[in-house]
């Protein structure tokens, strides 16, 4: 995982230190007092509140899922505000709003995980 999208308080592991994000580019060891300037892209390692590492081939799938699962309940609205409108949507129109659905939707199945 990037340093950029860690939440300030949130630790993390790198190069075998354990940090808590303090500020956008900053962290502190642990047991330590100074920050530390970490870069943007450094990639590192979030630990769950116990200290141990979270696997991120999970946390993808399940962010994933969770995406997936959004598209799916916005697809389901449009349908529902569409269809509850005084002029039905030509064959086409519904044609194309479906295209776009499948679209998504394959594009979230091949995110890596």
């Amino acid at each position: 995982m990037k340093f950029s999208l860690l939440q300030i308080g949130q630790q993390f592991r790198l190069d075998g230190v354990i940090y808590t994000k303090s500020g956008p580019l900053q962290a502190v060891a642990e047991g330590a007092s100074s920050h530390k300037m970490i870069m943007r892209s450094a990639v590192v390692t979030l630990l769950d509140a116990g200290g141990s590492s979270q696997n991120s081939d999970e946390t993808s799938a399940l962010n994933r899922e969770r995406m997936q699962k959004a598209v799916a309940q916005y697809h389901e609205q449009c349908l529902a505000i569409v269809s509850s409108t005084a002029t039905p949507l030509s064959t086409e129109t519904n044609s194309q709003l479906e295209n776009a659905y499948r679209k998504i939707t394959a594009l979230l199945e091949s995110y890596p995980v």
